[in-house]
């Protein structure tokens, strides 16, 4: 397959050539153009949209994901990239610009829940500025309560690695935020700002559940209170049915409407 690869690297190239100058010119004067020219290039031109790079991959054998990985991080923005966002002052409303900066106050935003058997409840948190440590107390702005952390991770897949703080631009699961829900704020306690939450769109579809026995109901409810925890994009409600035979004149149904995307 050299020759097919060589022409589409030839392609590639001058494509790229019609958008960014220094490969242009070093097409013109037929000078060498290296990996490092080519991938300094395509960073470029994905940064500002002009390209897409797609990979082929198969996720089911573990094929093509790390050349997949390698591009995450060579053609796609880092958080210094990415433009500063926009956050609420909760007490003037004014609107505030936050940057990836570690020497500023710590923001932050929650955006998973996950109930883990051996830890407890983790929040995933994405940290906007600043830095946190194990040990600090930080501000739910959205509820107003103090929480500490208690123990940072950093995920990958089904592993854990323990670390000492969160810093700007870092995605981290801690644990200790019991009162945290997905789409709140976390900041430090002297600067709080809201941050956008997140905003899921409307259930299509409704699933009705009914626990088999009387006994069950209680555990029913507490599994789908914790369900919903997890996943915000789900809504439950309870529906009293009261004409029931005898034997089931107990039953409650519980509807679980739930997103199909």
């Amino acid at each position: 397959m050299v020759e097919n690869i060589a022409e589409s690297r030839i392609k590639l190239i001058e494509k790229l050539a019609e958008f960014d100058v220094v490969i242009l010119q070093k097409y013109i004067d037929d000078e060498i153009i290296t990996e490092n020219d080519i991938d300094v290039s395509l960073r470029k031109v994905t940064l500002s949209s002009e390209f897409v790079p797609i990979l082929c991959g198969a996720a089911l054998r573990n094929r093509g994901i790390q050349p997949l990985i390698d591009a995450i991080v060579k053609y796609l923005p880092s958080p210094k990239d990415v433009p500063e966002i926009n956050a609420i002052d909760p007490v003037t409303g004014e609107e505030i610009k936050i940057k990836v900066d570690e020497s500023l106050p710590f923001s932050s935003l929650a955006f998973k829940i996950q109930v883990n058997p051996y830890v407890g409840k983790l929040t995933y948190l994405r940290a906007y500025s600043g830095k946190i440590n194990k040990g600090d107390h930080v501000l739910n702005v959205n509820s107003g309560k103090k929480e500490r952390i208690t123990r940072i991770m950093h995920m990958h897949a089904n592993k854990s690695v323990n670390v000492d703080s969160i810093f700007a631009g870092e995605i981290s699961a801690v644990a200790g935020l019991n009162e945290t829900v997905s789409g709140d704020s976390i900041t430090a306690i002297q600067n709080p700002v809201l941050l956008e939450r997140i905003n899921f769109a409307d259930p299509v579809m409704s699933v009705a559940i009914e626990p088999k026995t009387k006994a069950d109901q209680e555990n029913l409810k507490d599994t789908l209170l914790r369900l919903l925890e997890e996943d915000p994009t789900y809504i439950i409600t309870e529906d009293k049915i009261p004409d029931r035979p005898s034997s089931m004149e107990w039953g409650n149904c519980t509807w679980i409407s739930l997103l199909i995307d």
